[in-house]
């Protein structure tokens, strides 16, 4: 079994006092400092029991009480988090950055965890029970950050709206991009996938707002397009147009992707009349094979970024790939979903900590603590 040595490192020093102004007792810095590790650690799970047993000396009951109940605000901590990251870190994303919204889901037996429901899970690609988390992320060509996290809690269908103050996922995503925008994060676009981009709440706020977008729509989205046998322009789903193109009207293209591989895709433009959405749009096809629809990988995406290029709204569609990258990252090595606990806001605190965690990860990785750590100690 590895083991966590029970003491305060310099390593991390810089990152961790940023963070003085949460604890109204000594005592809760310590902890922190050793959660940070905690989930840090190469364990294979990172629970709080588990994360207990591996810090030498150090007692299940004070830990349990840091990370569920000790009096420090989530909301404040991550706030400093995105402060420090902004001010301190080469990894922070900046030339050129986008806004990326996406959601994750976390699988749970039974229904004794709050805001569990029977809904899509996308590490399964089905639906399945758990819960489901909707995020934030400021991401570049090469760097990203994780903003926000907010939960999703499935709708009661025997309550009316008001009574279980339902939200969806729409209304969550328009918050979290409010909130960027209250710190002053600057973006060039907003990028989602379809179910976010298939809602035409959506994209009249981002319209509303001012910002442009790059969205992915669903393959049942229906457009209005005059078909051979149609004697006027009726209404189609957009999927059906995919045996009018001709083969030869699509052009190469190679994506870089996040592990740096590439990924040959093949693209065509077309300028179509969107239901839901006013005047004719730019619509971008993009499919990994030409002609054998039955197997393709096909995708849709809609943007009011009249200035971009065809394939230059594609690369920035494909900068997503890093919310996948970390996804994966803060639940496979962080243990974001491995909670052990039932209510939302201890969930999210844990969420929380492994953010911070993940974000320490990224800062030592980007900046100059390491180097200078080595220099100091060599």
């Amino acid at each position: 079994m590895d083991f966590i040595l029970n003491e305060h490192s310099d390593l991390f020093s810089e990152y961790i006092n940023s963070f003085d102004p949460l604890w109204v007792r000594k005592e809760q810095k310590e902890y922190f400092e050793k959660t940070l590790k905690g989930f840090s650690s190469e364990i294979k799970r990172k629970n709080i029991e588990r994360i207990s047993e591996t810090i030498i000396d150090q007692d299940y009951q004070n830990l349990h009480h840091f990370i569920t109940t000790s009096p420090w605000d989530k909301k404040d901590m991550n706030e400093i988090r995105i402060n420090f990251m902004r001010e301190h870190s080469n990894s922070y994303p900046t030339k050129k950055a986008i806004l990326v919204i996406d959601d994750s889901g976390v699988l749970k037996r039974g229904n004794s965890t709050e805001g569990v429901g029977h809904q899509y899970i996308g590490q399964v690609g089905k639906v399945a029970n758990g819960n489901v988390f909707v995020t934030s992320h400021l991401v570049s060509e090469f760097k990203h950050m994780p903003l926000d996290i907010k939960e999703f809690i499935p709708e009661d269908k025997t309550k009316t709206k008001e009574e279980q103050k339902f939200t969806t996922k729409i209304e969550i995503a328009i918050f979290l991009i409010e909130e960027a925008i209250r710190r002053g994060i600057k973006f060039e676009f907003v990028v989602a996938d379809a179910w976010y981009g298939s809602s035409p709440n959506f994209t009249d706020y981002l319209e509303a707002k001012g910002l442009k977008y790059i969205v992915s729509i669903k393959s049942n989205r229906n457009i209005f397009y005059k078909f051979p046998n149609d004697l006027k322009s009726s209404e189609h789903k957009i999927s059906e147009l995919l045996t009018l193109i001709e083969p030869d009207a699509f052009r190469p293209l190679d994506i870089k992707l996040s592990d740096g591989s590439n990924k040959k895709i093949y693209f065509v433009r077309m300028d179509l009349k969107v239901k839901g959405l006013s005047g004719k749009r730019r619509v971008i096809i993009e499919t990994d094979r030409i002609g054998d629809w039955a197997n393709a990988e096909v995708s849709y995406f809609i943007s009011n970024a009249t200035e971009l290029r065809d394939d230059t709204v594609i690369r920035y569609y494909h900068r997503r790939n890093w919310i996948e990258v970390f996804y994966r990252e803060v639940k496979d090595f962080l243990g974001a979903d491995e909670y052990q606990v039932r209510s939302m806001d201890r969930i999210l605190r844990h969420w929380t900590l492994c953010i911070v965690t993940y974000s320490m990860m990224q800062w030592l990785q980007h900046g100059k603590a390491i180097k200078e750590f080595v220099k100091k100690n060599d």
